[in-house]
């Protein structure tokens, strides 16, 4: 049995063959933290409470490669909404150093609950 070390280049996709020494692998993306892949482009889901809702909120998260990422909005977010924010997505294979695919995050507005007998 033996080990050996592969460089995956930045930017390689799920389902890509690369050869090293004579062996083919087949890249597979890990599950990394809520965040989802779509070519270059990343998505995550960020949760907020309805003050946040109705007031702005601000969010600091850790990227895939360790970075802290600060997202913000000034006023009403609704639940659902998706902002984009460029150059922090995925590496673009071949595209040279410092270009990124896009961050959409999206947010997902939890609201209390109301308990039963306040309803009736």
């Amino acid at each position: 049995r033996q080990t050996m070390t592969v460089r995956i280049p930045r930017g390689v996709t799920e389902g890509s063959v690369m050869e090293v020494g004579g062996v083919e692998f087949v890249v597979k993306e890990g599950d990394d933290g809520g965040f989802k892949r779509s070519g270059n482009d990343l998505m995550i889901t960020i949760r907020i409470n309805l003050t946040e809702c109705l007031t702005g909120v601000e969010r600091t998260f850790t990227h895939l490669d360790g970075r802290s990422v600060r997202v913000r909005s000034n006023g009403p977010v609704r639940h659902g909404a998706v902002m984009v924010v460029r150059d922090e997505g995925m590496p673009v294979r071949g595209g040279g150093e410092g270009k990124f695919g896009r961050m959409f995050v999206k947010w997902h507005v939890e609201a209390p609950e109301v308990e039963k007998e306040r309803r009736e």
